[in-house]
């Protein structure tokens, strides 16, 4: 299956010392990674790659990811912009040779098969580990009751604690 956001290329078609390259999703692209993510919307979705063959036919990339996306926000459930401008590394590297371990800081792996990487793929992959799980738009406050962290007195509970006590 092509990925949303598909930009191939092969690594025997690198520069020896190594190349710049930079994408950016049409229109229809980003509607289908918003989809995708369980965005309302991706605007724009650039990335600038500086990839580097390896000896044993790996890649190393170091690259910078630029998105404009619509958040919904968990405490007041409006939508909410959220500008992503990050740098981050990778390498892709033969099938088979991907790093294991659970060591956070280590350089992400993707392995390749068939001599062509995707960059889109790769910054699409990116955005989604940038996305905060639980948005927060600036500004936005839990209602009093739960803001000190005891929600049991708000709501339904607080109506039976009543009733219990009568």
């Amino acid at each position: 299956m092509t990925p949303e956001f598909h930009r191939p290329r092969t690594i025997a078609s690198l520069a020896p010392g190594g190349e710049t390259v930079a994408i950016a999703a049409r229109s229809a692209e980003r509607a289908a990674l918003a989809r995708r993510f369980d965005l309302p919307t991706i605007s724009h979705l650039a990335a600038r790659f500086h990839l580097r063959p390896e000896s044993g036919g790996g890649v190393a990339v170091k690259a910078r990811l630029l998105a404009r996306v619509t958040q919904i926000c968990v405490v007041s459930l409006a939508p909410f912009p959220h500008i992503i401008d990050e740098t981050f590394l990778l390498r892709f590297v033969p099938a088979g040779r991907e790093a294991e371990g659970d060591d956070p800081e280590a350089v992400d792996t993707i392995g390749v098969s068939d001599g062509a990487i995707d960059l889109g793929e790769a910054a699409a992959e990116q955005l989604a580990l940038l996305l905060d799980p639980y948005p927060r738009a600036p500004g936005a406050e839990l209602p009093a009751p739960y803001a000190d962290g005891n929600a049991e007195q708000a709501g339904a509970f607080a109506a039976l604690r009543a009733l219990r006590k009568k």
